[in-house]
């Protein structure tokens, strides 16, 4: 059956899944497993602190040695459906080394939610460092997001929607977001 101009559901899938256009998309993803191992056994951090209630609600926090200092929340791509942030601490070395902590956020994915519960998880995720900023020794007033690719997505999303909106008016607890494909 026809669900979108001549493509039925099967079709569509296959072409929004981004993996089987990339000859080399489990090469990445296993580089991304690995380089953030490698990082995670030689930087200090904090893993698997809860933000939220369900289990997937966890992120990993890169502290860098200079007080009161920058955080980079980083909100990991895999079109919606793949990755975790075990697979995203690769680039906390170049963060904490510049002098900002770096948050490895982990949320839900589809199919297991839908999209508007990911962005409420990267908001709640978002706030709960905010709140604990000054316990991991960082400055609130200096948060910034980077997404990658669907993560850019749901950073876009995050600062923008709903009442929860974190990039809003006075009231907005991010400074700046990049959001990368």
């Amino acid at each position: 059956m026809k669900v979108y101009l001549d493509y039925d559901q099967a079709e569509l899938d296959r072409n929004y899944t981004q993996t089987a256009w990339a000859p080399n998309a489990d090469e990445i993803i296993r580089w991304y497993g690995t380089q953030s191992a490698l990082v995670r056994s030689r930087l200090k951090h904090e893993a698997n602190i809860a933000y939220g209630e369900s289990p997937a609600e966890v992120l990993d926090f890169f502290p860098t040695d200079r007080a009161k200092a920058p955080t980079c929340i980083f909100v990991h791509g895999g079109a919606w459906r793949l990755l975790t942030k075990d697979e995203s601490a690769f680039a906390a070395k170049v963060f904490v080394e510049g002098g900002v902590n770096f948050v490895a956020i982990n949320f839900a994915c589809l199919p297991e939610v839908r999209l508007p519960e990911m962005v409420a998880q990267v908001q709640r995720a978002t706030r709960f460092v905010h709140r604990r900023a000054e316990s991991f020794g960082a400055d609130p007033g200096r948060l910034f997001m980077l997404g990658h690719s669907s993560g850019a997505h749901l950073v876009a999303a995050a600062l923008t929607q709903g009442a929860d909106a974190l990039g809003k008016g006075r009231s907005a607890i991010v400074r700046g977001a990049l959001c990368a494909s």
